[in-house]
């Protein structure tokens, strides 16, 4: 918890702890982090009990306002204000500056013929994306929301490259490579490019049944009438598209 934390980073030896931290906020930050997680773990148990719908007016509006951007005149300027909750998730960071990181996974030295080539498989985080996922819902006795739900939310988005010579890329790097790379061909058939399209949810099987083929247009409603957003998805979806926006 946000005591044990806190507790434990006051208590660490001083030459491992930088005199500049500020104990403090970082105490404050940890709590925000635990109320935030408890409450959003307490409406994810109600919903799953009593269905879809079940979640309070107070609730609702605090999900609603997640994260939303505003433009605003500043003198001669417009400036980009966000606001919400979500952004103080991040400890010391500000919530406008993009913050993509990328980690080298393996290393090959030579190639099959014994040449050294050095290369190496880089991976690292994109730009935010609108995450769609369709889940069959099933409440306990009958009651409350049952059938396919659409749920939405912010996810990061997924790039790869190989480099030559042993070159090993910073973070830093990766920053203005990562937007030059195209999507991995695997998420060709789970992703659509900005300008619209259709996405086809194929049959799978949950453990509870099959789910009936529908298909979703980026932006738009389902095209099927089997496809609803309850709950926390529809307010999570005005998130997700100020999320995809920042």
């Amino acid at each position: 918890a946000a005591d044990e934390a806190a507790a434990a980073l006051a208590s660490a030896p001083a030459v491992t702890r930088p005199a500049a931290v500020d104990y403090a906020a970082l105490r404050s930050y940890f709590e925000l982090v635990h109320s935030s997680a408890t409450r959003m773990a307490a409406i994810a148990r109600r919903q799953v009990a009593e269905g879809a719908s079940a979640i309070s007016e107070a609730d609702a509006a605090w999900i609603a306002h997640m994260v939303s951007t505003e433009r605003r005149n500043v003198g001669c300027a417009e400036i980009t204000v966000i606001e919400g909750w979500f952004k103080d998730l991040y400890y010391h960071t500000d919530a406008k500056t993009p913050d993509y990181v990328v980690a080298d996974v393996h290393t090959q030295p030579a190639d099959e013929s014994g040449a050294p080539v050095g290369r190496v498989l880089h991976v690292g985080t994109s730009k935010v994306a609108t995450a769609l996922a369709v889940a069959e819902l099933s409440c306990p006795g009958g009651g409350g929301d049952e059938g396919l739900v659409l749920f939405v939310g912010p996810a990061s988005s997924f790039r790869r490259t190989v480099t030559e010579k042993f070159e090993r890329l910073t973070d830093d790097e990766w920053r203005t490579r990562h937007e030059r790379l195209p999507r991995p061909a695997w998420l060709a058939d789970t992703s659509v490019a900005a300008g619209g399209g259709t996405l086809e949810f194929k049959q799978c099987n949950t453990g509870n049944g099959k789910l009936s083929s529908s298909a979703v247009r980026r932006g738009g409603s389902s095209s099927s009438g089997a496809l609803r957003a309850g709950g926390i998805a529809a307010a999570a979806a005005a998130a997700a598209a100020a999320a995809a926006a920042a």
